[in-house]
Formats: structure tokens, C-alpha cells, sequence
């Protein structure tokens, strides 16, 4: 279907590029017998193989316009890649683009966060367990009214100089060997941060601020059914602090392999981000739109929210994606209108 598009004109000008299919035939760029799937894509065993991340794109076609094109970057969106992990990252908004739509359908976020203590969180070191623990807590949510709701998992925490400080500017420079900054003390070395396994599940549901009374039943109920310690809760109902929590959660926070390479290996293909609701509980028209956020939050989600949704950004035509794989950096360097990440809006001139 998308082999034409192996040649495409660059906008604003009579040049065209060539744009390889890697088939793993005949790409010269990659030497004969490459593979995009093989080389790439199916490494899931190799934890540490993040250098070919953003090599690569893929092209979607505009059902309504065949003259409007979109370039998607493919990045491996492991939370311990030195691309991927960052805050704001192409992987990180993508992440919380994606629950835009949902989170917009919600005038008003409440956010529970279970730990466990210590000596419980060995349990959590296997699929089968952290996927029984998610349905678990879901299920206890469900028994109060709560019909639909998103939840992450966050496998460490945040950065912690040895006097206990932590800070939101340092805490993302935990992965560096050395140079970060205390809010306290000043520069600090990376052996002074704790890195400990610490596993803590966010779940996201429809709720404002609760009764005391109310809060405890479910939190009481909550650590009967998944063996949680202490539980946290808060909410949320301005746009802005909405998607700042959303933001949070979406975020890396296992930045390093190195800390514990057996569950960065255990954790190869599992599905962390997670929705659930009752059929057509995700399909209510939204309560808030873009225009309610802060002017540079607003401008960032502009570009994204109707690719995410399936539209064409210019059109709002529907996007089909096809397998054509192409070189991601001719991409970078010679199509222009990138829009936000990793994508890119490429119009082709009408004939």
C-alpha cells in the first residue's frame, strides 16, 4: 500500500528524497539483509540496546487529503533509555498525550498511590504478581462507584541526598554518576542517592476531594486486598493541574537498567499503562478542552491530541498507518512542520 511513498517531494521545493524501504533485502544504508523487526524491534531480550532509538519512522496516510502525510519517529520507549527516560521526552509525551482524550472527560481527578513496605516488595517482581495486585485494587475501586479509571506503575522514586532532601529540578538527574544538585548541600555524589526497588501503584479515577471517613474505608479495604502499607491520596480539578498530575505519572522512573537488570529484564513487554471502565464509559464528550490549559501547556498539545485521537491535524480526517519503515533521520533533517513528539506533518504538493 505504502511502497509509493518510498519517494517523497520535500514541501516547498521540486526536490524529492529517497526514502528506503528497510525490507531487509536490499537497503544501502544498512547493508544488504537488514531488518528493521529483526535488528531492531524484536531485541527485547537486550535491556541495554537503546542506540538505534528515533533511528527509524514510519508514515501515516490522511484519509481525507492524500496530499497530507504524517511522519511518526519510532523510539523504543524503554523508561531506562538515555532518550526515552527524560522528562518530556518523545516516549514521555506521547504517554500522557494519549490520556488526554480520557483525561479531558474528567472535570475532577482523584489519585490513589499504594506502597508497600520494604520487606513486602520482593513479591512484586513478577508479571503474574503485578498484574494480580493492579486487578486487585482495581476491583476494591470498583466496589465504591468508581466505574472506570487509568493506573501506572512507578518502580522507583524519587532522587534522595543522604540528609534526606529531594527536589523536582534534581530528583530526573539521578542516572548521572556525579554533578547533581542538592536543594541543601549543593553538588552531591551519585552514590549518596538511594536507589532501591520501591514499586508504587497510581491509579486515577473520577473524585474530588473525599470525607475522611469515606477515604479511610477505601484505603482500609484497599490494603486488606493487595497487602499495601501506606496508601496517599490527592486530586485535582484545574485543567492545569490535571495534566501536571497526569504528566507525573507518566513519567520514567526506573532511569537505569544497571539498578536492578533482573526486573528491567522481568518487566521486557509489560503492559504498565493501564485503562479500565465499563463499554462506552471512555466515550462521554469532554468537560474541559485545550483552551482552559496554561498558553505554553495549550501550544504543546495542540499538534498531538488529534494524532493521538486517529486524525489528520490539518483535516481531522481519519489516519490509516502502514509498515513502511524509513530512515528516521532523513526525516529529521529534510522534511519540515515537525509537530510535537516525534511527529511530523508532511504535505505533498497537488497534482
Amino acid at each position: 500500500m505504502y511502497s509509493s511513498l518510498a519517494t517523497i517531494a520535500i514541501p516547498g521545493s521540486k526536490e524529492t528524497r529517497d526514502f528506503s524501504v528497510l525490507n531487509g533485502q536490499n537497503d544501502v544504508a544498512f547493508g544488504p539483509g537488514f531488518s528493521y523487526l529483526e535488528h531492531v524491534a524484536n531485541l527485547s531480550q537486550s535491556i541495554g540496546n537503546t542506540t538505534m532509538c528515533g533511528r527509524f519512522a514510519t508514515i501515516g496516510q490522511c484519509q481525507g487529503d492524500k496530499t497530507h502525510k504524517i511522519g511518526k519517529i519510532l523510539v523504543c520507549g524503554r523508561e531506562w533509555c538515555p532518550v526515552c527516560g527524560q522528562r518530556k521526552s518523545d516516549a514521555h509525551k506521547r504517554r500522557y498525550g494519549r490520556m488526554m482524550p480520557k483525561a479531558q472527560q474528567m472535570r475532577s481527578i482523584g489519585i490513589f498511590t499504594l506502597t508497600w513496605p520494604v520487606d513486602e516488595r520482593k513479591t512484586l517482581r513478577t508479571k503474574t504478581e503485578l498484574y494480580s495486585t493492579r486487578k486487585k485494587a482495581v476491583k476494591v475501586l470498583k466496589s465504591f462507584d468508581y466505574k472506570r479509571g487509568i493506573s501506572r506503575w512507578h518502580w522507583y522514586g524519587d532522587a534522595i541526598c543522604h540528609c534526606g532532601m529531594k527536589g523536582k529540578e534534581w530528583a530526573d538527574k539521578r542516572e548521572r554518576k556525579a554533578g547533581i544538585i542538592c536543594p541543601i548541600h549543593g553538588k552531591i555524589e551519585f552514590t549518596q542517592l538511594k536507589n532501591e526497588y520501591h514499586p508504587h501503584l497510581n491509579i486515577i479515577v473520577d473524585a474530588g476531594k473525599l470525607s475522611l471517613e469515606m477515604l479511610e474505608k477505601i484505603k482500609n479495604k484497599l490494603r486488606k486486598a493487595t497487602g499495601a502499607g501506606v496508601i496517599h491520596y490527592g486530586f485535582a480539578s484545574n485543567p492545569g493541574k490535571i495534566l501536571h498530575r497526569i504528566r507525573y505519572i507518566t513519567r520514567s522512573t526506573f532511569r537505569a537498567a544497571a539498578w536492578d537488570t533482573e526486573m528491567a529484564k522481568t518487566l521486557q513487554g509489560f503492559r504498565n499503562l493501564a485503562y479500565w471502565g465499563i463499554h462506552g464509559e471512555w466515550d462521554r464528550q469532554p468537560v474541559w478542552s485545550l483552551a482552559d490549559l496554561p498558553k505554553e501547556d495549550k501550544k504543546e498539545l495542540e499538534g498531538m491530541v488529534d494524532i493521538f485521537a486517529g486524525r489528520c491535524p490539518m483535516c481531522k480526517e481519519d489516519i490509516i498507518w502502514g509498515n513502511l519503515i524509513v530512515d528516521g533521520l532523513k526525516i529529521k533533517n529534510e522534511l519540515i512542520e515537525p509537530l510535537d513528539a516525534g511527529y511530523f506533518m508532511i504535505i505533498l504538493p497537488r497534482v
